[in-house]
């Protein structure tokens, strides 16, 4: 989960606990403090009158129907206590024993999501492996209802993250100030129901003191932890309880590390940290796992202590802010939040949040031993931030300054000492002593600007590994935050290979305005001819414009238009308005002057779509959660159906069919084929409530396309077969449209963005979205393609030819805009020339060293390709009668192999001049290579010499062990080659034979991938374990990569050589940074990852190549 949807998801279930307890909440009160972006989702779900039907979807169970009890495992679950990002808090019921119980159960949407069943699995175990008295003690855990759970002691009281609200709200009305949330009291205890007041005066009026008192006792309990080898990790309010009778609890261990464990599950595999930042500890927040221990929670309590006495969190704002606040240690010291805060509580909290955890309380055991020191009005051992302590703390923050201030301190008494007493030994002896102390402050901010520049490294792979997980997810929100800070205008620093790519893959389209409406524009229409587009809104008008945007006319209707159509037969539009009061009219109106021509029929809810058959003769419309009816120009009913449920997609199939949104049966909402003659209702597909078709030049539907919330559906109209794909969208599809002759697709998202599949080949095995752009800061309404166009050269990344059709859709979005989006050339795209050899399977591709822009692409049809990587031209230079397996070239020569040998190609001409045969050139060659004029083919059993010189003959040397893999030159004058196979690196020396070099230990040490740098002093080596290692001939120097899941099949220096691109069997392309040993980002491509990437520098261009024959271009972003 993004800290986006983490944020909203807390905001939305703060809300439901107060309505759900009958609070009146002030909703614009309520999220006046958050983001935009934040308050109009927010404000979108309070709307929609299915919300509370989807919220309780996302929990790990279903809802009840016909009054059945639900179930998980041996308990019935009773009522909610509380949501999380993770999931949801019940309390359940044993059913054998009839006690009460906590079950936390995983949210539906993460529920197969294998890191969070590790987490409430972890929480298990860690909890279980401690008995204290303040710690919530498990009962147990498994699956039940197809859903993950754990059960825990259930205790009645409340988080203190609620205290805090209720003593913030508390303060507001002393002040007379508006309180923070509704008017009463909403949050109860499960088990009595007694409100946050009745826990909250267990502090009593020394609160401070209680608080140290009880904090105390958290202290002892971490202790206990640590002392087991467990260290919880996430210590905050929310995570300590205090129930009724006045006793405080430690719980939620779902972050904890335990032992040795190394599966740490507050990072990611690539670094992200996860956890609440304004609590995190400094060495948490950069990700350092080696370094967070018994300190961190130290450090989190201390953060937890610094909120509860003022307030107030120590560290607030956006993210970056936090982190880079946290990392130095800047926060306002807790008595200058609350002058209230005594100077020996402050100094406690001090102590446990210091920078370095080598300053901070060395045992959680001494960190309750200083509270309970402080409640008892003993002295605490903590030190006193007196102005001397502070002095010392600036120095050390601020070594520049402290050393001129120190030079001038020290040559000022230098000048004294040599006036008053003209002695040269004792001024020699002060110089002596000040170079010392310069040099050891020069040694200090020496590593102060290491450790800065380490923390932003390790800041900015942490943000594009983010960026790469939110492309993967399609958030092109969280990608377009994570690399803002580091775009072209904010950094002079030449920008990764990464980074580039991704700023290519989420490019903005070209946009225009056709209109605007004052309030959401709601639906468009398009003329047959593309001559005019008409538009509504919420304004109550609809405009005709051109679609370059030049406004023709403009109707006023009033009241609100959600549904729009056009006859173009009568040269009329019929709307759907929905008036504040009363009967909702659809009316026909005039193209010319918008007057009514016909009126429909009236109805009573709101309209929510209209159409018109394909003769013009009947006209449909859509009621919200009730009618479709259908009807004449002048209104007389025809059919009428209760769909019971929303109506935002109809269709005429033609005079006498209706495509349509409906329910049956207490079946799931689905689109229904209506037989207007029959009334007879087929269901075609199941759980939809948006639609489109595409027809044929005959008008016959072909394809039907289908969207849910966040899945979409195909059906082929003439076989009935239906595919549904799940696109795993970061919010709610709300539109839909589809062009069959070119199997093109788009879909807008409530968060405005939309979704775009470009020339599908195979609607069977639907892929995910090739593009999501963001078009909108608010929901798309509706969206509509338009016929494809030729593509401009004006791509900021690639040069590109202008034969590729670009894609174009319009919108309209709830901010009023109705908008024509052109889309940037297609990303990745199949050069032209290689369709026809789509699926003819091809071996590896080879450069040309002399031409930097050439690739060459061997295929088992006997074609050799040369694909421009500028131009995209495909050229075939050679047609061979049989397969080709391989192939290198030098200058103008080309060498391939082929089941009958050697050839020389003339790469001019194509011709072969020359063909040299041998025993085993039947088998597929593993890697060719030229030393010294001599060109070298290694095979699994054998290595063939053959001179390019003269008239020489092969000579084939059998090899001792098999399994060829690559071939190398050596560095060594005596070593004419290195040969690697599978288990061992040999070497041909230069008298001809073949000495073993090296031999694995074991076959999961064995070889997969080799790659020298240019330079010859970078080594790295892909191993069967599914690591890369990366060695430094100069230093010997050995970094391991580890994070792919299966075996590599493409290794690729990139940036310089300080960063590598690895292909690997588990579908993914990885980017590695070198020196941290970082992963800074993946993509996950599926089914249609490639076997080889390589990468062209002066192109801007990655180029991809599959064994199935499909070859890919990735255009990059310009530096």
């Amino acid at each position: 989960m993004s800290e986006y949807d983490a944020e909203l998801d807390d905001l939305i279930a703060r809300y439901l606990d107060l309505t759900d307890d009958g609070a009146v909440v002030d909703v614009d009160h309520f999220i006046a403090d958050y983001p935009e972006s934040l308050r109009q989702a927010f404000l979108e779900f309070v709307q929609l009158e299915d919300g509370l039907q989807r919220l309780n979807e996302l929990g790990g169970i279903p809802q009840q129907r016909n009054g059945v009890e639900q179930t998980v495992g041996n308990y019935r679950l009773l009522r909610k206590i509380s949501h999380g990002g993770m999931g949801i808090v019940y309390v359940g019921e044993d059913i054998e024993s009839g006690d009460l119980v906590a079950i936390k159960l995983l949210r539906r949407a993460i529920r197969n999501e294998q890191t969070y069943r590790r987490r409430l699995e972890r929480e298990s175990r860690a909890i279980a492996a401690l008995k204290h008295p303040h710690v919530v003690q498990p009962i147990s855990s498994g699956i039940g209802a197809g859903a993950t759970y754990f059960a825990m002691e259930l205790i009645d009281g409340v988080s203190l993250d609620r205290v805090i609200q209720h003593w913030q709200k508390e303060a507001a009305q002393q002040d007379h100030e508006t309180p923070p949330l509704g008017e009463q009291e909403t949050v109860t205890t499960p088990i009595t129901h007694a409100d946050i007041g009745s826990c909250a005066s267990f502090f009593g009026s020394n609160r401070l003191t209680k608080i140290a008192e009880l904090l105390a006792n958290i202290a002892d309990a971490l202790h206990v932890a640590h002392e087991s080898g467990i260290v919880h990790r996430d210590v905050k309010p929310s995570n300590i309880l205090i129930d009724v009778d006045g006793n405080i609890w430690l719980t939620d261990f779902g972050l904890a590390s335990i032992g040795d464990d190394e599966n740490d599950l507050t990072l990611t595999a690539t670094g992200e940290v996860l956890g609440t930042p304004a609590y995190m500890s400094p060495e948490q927040a950069t990700g350092q796992r080696s370094e967070i221990d018994r300190s961190s929670d130290i450090y989190s309590l201390g953060a937890t202590l610094y909120e509860l006495a003022t307030l107030r969190r120590p560290y607030s704002g956006p993210r970056e802010k936090i982190i880079q606040d946290l990392l130095s240690g800047r926060y306002k010291a807790p008595s200058k939040v609350q002058p209230e805060v005594p100077a020996e509580l402050e100094a406690i909290i001090s102590h446990a949040m210091e920078l370095h955890r080598r300053d901070r309380y060395a045992t959680a055991q001494d960190f309750a031993a200083d509270l309970r020191r402080f409640a008892t009005h003993a002295r605490v051992h903590a030190p006193i931030r007196g102005p001397i302590y502070a002095a010392l703390r600036w120095c050390v923050r601020n070594p520049r300054t402290t050393m001129l201030a120190v030079g001038g301190c020290v040559l000022i008494a230098m000048v004294a000492i040599s006036v008053q007493t003209l002695n040269s030994w004792s001024l020699s002896r002060l110089n002596d002593e000040l170079n010392i102390t310069n040099e050891r402050l020069i040694g200090v901010n020496r590593d102060l600007d290491a450790s800065q520049e380490r923390l932003k490294r390790e800041l900015y792979a942490a943000n594009l590994s983010s960026a790469f997980e939110a492309y993967n997810d399609r958030d092109l929100l969280s990608i377009k935050k994570q690399l803002q800070p580091y775009g072209p205008s904010q950094t002079d620093v030449a920008r990764p290979l990464p980074q580039r790519l991704l700023e290519a893959l989420t490019e903005s389209p070209l946009s225009t305005v056709i209109c605007q409406h004052e309030g959401p524009a709601t639906q468009f229409v398009i003329a047959e001819d593309d001559s005019f587009i008409l538009s509504a809104g919420h304004d109550g008008q609809v405009s005709q414009s051109t679609l370059d945007g030049k406004l023709l006319k403009t109707f006023k209707t009033g009241g609100k238009l959600d549904s729009l159509a056009i006859d173009p037969r009568s040269r009329t539009f019929v709307t759907g308005k929905n008036l504040p009061f009363g009967y909702n009219g659809v009316d026909c109106h005039s193209l010319e002057d918008g007057k009514v021509v016909h009126q429909g029929v009236k109805l009573w809810y709101g309209v929510e779509e209209v159409t018109v058959s394909p003769s013009g003769a009947w006209y449909a419309a859509a009621e919200r959660y009730n009618d479709v009816v259908v009807f004449a120009k002048g209104g007389e009913v025809r059919a009428r159906w209760n769909t019971c449920t929303r109506n935002e997609s109809l269709e005429f199939i033609d005079d006498d069919r209706l495509l349509c949104i409906g329910e049956l049966d207490d079946g799931p909402r689905s689109l229904y084929l209506w037989d207007l003659k029959t009334d007879e209702k087929k269901r075609i597909i199941e759980n939809v409530y948006k639609f489109c078709v595409s027809r044929n030049a005959d008008g016959e539907p072909v394809w039907v396309i289908g969207a849910g919330s966040d899945d979409v559906q195909m059906l082929h109209w003439e076989s009935e077969n239906c595919t549904p794909f799940l696109i795993d969208s970061a919010s709610r599809i709300r539109c839909i449209d589809i062009r069959g002759e070119d199997f093109t697709a788009v879909a807008g998202c409530d968060d405005g963005t939309v979704y775009v599949w470009e020339s599908i080949r195979d609607w069977t095995h639907p892929p995910a979205p090739d593009r999501v752009v963001k078009v909108s800061d608010q929901r798309i309404t509706d969206v509509q393609l338009l016929p494809l166009v030729a593509s401009p050269v004006d791509s900021k990344t690639a040069a590109l030819p202008n034969t590729i059709p670009r894609v174009r859709f319009i919108t309209s979005s709830e901010d009023g805009t109705v908008q024509l989006h052109s889309m940037p050339d297609r990303n990745p795209i199949v050069p032209p020339g290689l369709t026809a050899v789509y699926r003819v399977e091809l071996d590896d591709p080879f450069r040309d060293p002399q031409r930097d822009h050439l690739v060459y692409l061997p295929y088992e049809n006997g074609k050799l390709v040369c694909l421009d990587v500028e131009t995209l031209d495909a050229t075939t230079i050679y047609q061979h009668d049989e397969l080709i397996y391989r192939g290198v070239c030098s200058g103008d020569r080309i060498y391939i192999t082929s089941p009958r040998g050697v050839f020389d190609i003339d790469r001019s001409n194509g011709q072969a001049s020359r063909h040299w045969e041998y025993s085993g050139s039947q088998s597929r060659s593993k890697a060719m290579l030229i030393v010294d004029d001599t060109l070298y083919i290694l095979y699994s059993t054998q290595l063939v010499a053959i001179p390019l010189s003269g008239e020489g003959k092969p000579k084939v040397t059998k090899l001792s062990y098999h399994d060829g893999l690559l071939l190398a030159k050596s560095e060594k004058p005596e070593v004419r080659l290195l040969i690697y196979t599978y288990r061992a690196l040999l070497e041909l020396g230069t008298d001809g034979h073949i000495n073993v070099r090296h031999l694995t230990e074991s076959i999961k040490d064995g070889y997969m991938r080799v790659l020298y740098s240019q330079d010859r002093e970078m080594l790295a080596i892909a191993r069967n374990t599914d690591e890369i290692e990366v060695t430094y001939r100069s230093t010997g120097i050995t970094r391991t990569l580890s994070g792919h899941r299966q075996g590599m099949t493409s290794l690729e220096l990139i940036d310089n050589d300080t960063a590598l691109m690895s292909v690997s069997a588990d579908r993914t392309i990885r980017f590695w940074h070198l020196e941290t040993e970082r992963e800074l980002g993946r993509l996950e491509l599926g089914k249609h990852c490639p076997n080889h990437a390589l990468y062209f520098p002066n192109q801007n261009a990655i180029v991809t190549t599959h064994s199935s024959g499909e070859v890919k271009v990735w255009r990059v972003a310009e530096q």
